[in-house]
């Protein structure tokens, strides 16, 4: 019933589940990105993450390469090339949905992975469960989004970034880092379920070039 006609899906976070089975059994894009009540409190907003909001709404047939906030990047982890649908979320729901009847599949797809308020072990144990269950093995490549106090609390240990990278050159597969998707103040309005080409190279630099509008259907 929801994808005659689709409508709208916009959030992130909790919401991961929500682009997950409808992805995943309706085929249908949704919309990560800032939910309603994010605007009830402009600190939490900031000019990047209002017009990204209004651009993505109004102008139907956007596509190109993302633009970042100022002073954003992206940072290659693992270099190479890689292509194909949007997927993903939050690392923390997408591991909750391992076993279930909406396990995200994500053969041939670009994996988005963020996360808030999880130590680097936390980010170890979920990120090892999705290798051990195949998922970074399927995908074709990985993007980072922002991992918001994901910081070690004690001194010592594995950092969460190289935690992240060590899963990257784990999975073998061309990997990013500094998406602008996740819970900090500059959160992009990133389509879930739409053709994408990403770049990794061995400077350093990375591109993500969405080429598929999120109103296709």
């Amino acid at each position: 019933m929801i994808s005659k006609p689709p409508k709208p899906l916009i959030g992130y976070s909790d919401i991961t589940a929500l682009h997950t089975a409808l992805g995943e059994k309706a085929g249908i894009v949704t919309i990560h990105a800032p939910m309603l009540f994010n605007f009830a409190d402009e600190k939490k907003m900031t000019a990047y993450t209002k017009s990204q909001f209004l651009t993505g709404l109004t102008e139907k047939n956007a596509v190109g390469e993302i633009l970042l906030p100022r002073n954003g990047k992206l940072k290659t982890l693992v270099e190479g090339e890689a292509e194909g649908i949007i997927v993903g979320g939050n690392l923390a729901v997408l591991t909750s949905l391992v076993g279930t009847p909406y396990e995200l599949d994500g053969t041939g797809a670009l994996l988005l992975l963020e996360d808030v308020d999880e130590r680097p072990y936390r980010l170890d144990r979920m990120l090892y469960q999705l290798y051990q269950n195949g998922l970074l093995n399927r995908v074709n490549g990985i993007l980072f989004g922002d991992f918001t106090d994901c910081k070690n609390k004690k001194p010592g240990g594995l950092t969460f970034e190289e935690v992240l990278e060590h899963y990257a050159k784990l999975s073998g597969k061309p990997a990013v880092m500094g998406v602008p998707a996740g819970h900090e103040k500059n959160n992009m309005f990133l389509p879930m379920g739409v053709h994408a080409k990403m770049t990794a190279d061995s400077n350093g630099k990375a591109r993500l070039i969405i080429d598929e509008s999120a109103f296709k259907s």
